[in-house]
């Protein structure tokens, strides 16, 4: 019965649930499994042990709080749904920028908040929908 509760829920979790679940299992195990050997006189091993599994167990937690989620999982407004207005606030730009403007304010701003340099998708996705705006109204007057 157990396995199909967690069958049921992980059919139906989001992906951060089940990152959450899956560290929460790694770190009762890590813990049961220092206790044992602290128990039975493997102290200094527990030690080392943790010591080595450091860097497996960082990288997760930096993993989980900052999930990279697929593109095609993403929900994201369409670049028509952002006015040419919002778009030009977003990218620090004035009505009369030129296409080379455009790209350069997005790459500036784009530099500091990709999210493969420990930024946010979100705010990647709305420096992608501002230029893309602009660029559409600007094909489109």
């Amino acid at each position: 019965m157990g396995i199909y509760g967690l069958y049921k829920f992980l059919t139906n979790a989001t992906v951060q649930q089940i990152s959450t679940l899956a560290l929460s299992f790694i770190s009762l195990i890590l813990i049961i499994t220092l206790t044992h050997m602290a128990l039975t006189g493997k102290l200094a091993a527990a030690l080392t042990f943790l010591i080595a599994l450091w860097p497996f167990g960082y990288g997760l937690y930096k993993q989980i709080r900052n999930p990279s989620i697929p593109h095609h999982k993403q929900t994201t407004r369409r670049a028509s749904d952002m006015s040419a207005e919002e778009a030009l606030d977003i990218l620090g730009l004035k009505k009369d920028a030129s296409d080379k403007d455009i790209e350069a304010a997005y790459k500036k701003l784009m530099k500091k908040v990709h999210p493969d340099q420990d930024g946010s998708h979100g705010l990647a996705e709305k420096l992608n929908q501002a230029r893309d705006t602009l660029i559409k109204y600007k094909k489109g007057n």
